[in-house]
């Protein structure tokens, strides 16, 4: 296992169960207002969901400043996290 993987993993880990339904579907493509309809809370909510999930995602890279936390940085960083780690995404 690399060690941003090992990383990744420790992080995903320590999110609260509600983060990590958050970091499910936005990794399954699905847009603030889509991801709160699925969970049934406010758009509001998943956006101060992903604001704490993107200070943890700092942790991960940063010692490179060129790494910008974002949407489309967890996309990238969970593409196949959840096709190798199925169990992950049972909550």
């Amino acid at each position: 296992m690399s060690t941003e993987h090992s990383q990744l993993m420790s992080l995903y880990l320590n999110l609260t169960r509600r983060q990590r339904e958050v970091v499910y579907w936005v990794q399954q493509g699905l847009s603030n207002p889509k991801v709160a309809e699925q969970l049934c809370i406010a758009p509001s909510v998943v956006a101060g969901h992903l604001t704490n999930i993107y200070e943890e995602l700092k942790t991960i890279n940063e010692h490179d400043p060129g790494f910008r936390v974002n949407r489309y940085t967890l996309i990238r960083l969970f593409t196949g996290f959840f096709d190798q780690h199925p169990e992950m995404a049972c909550f």
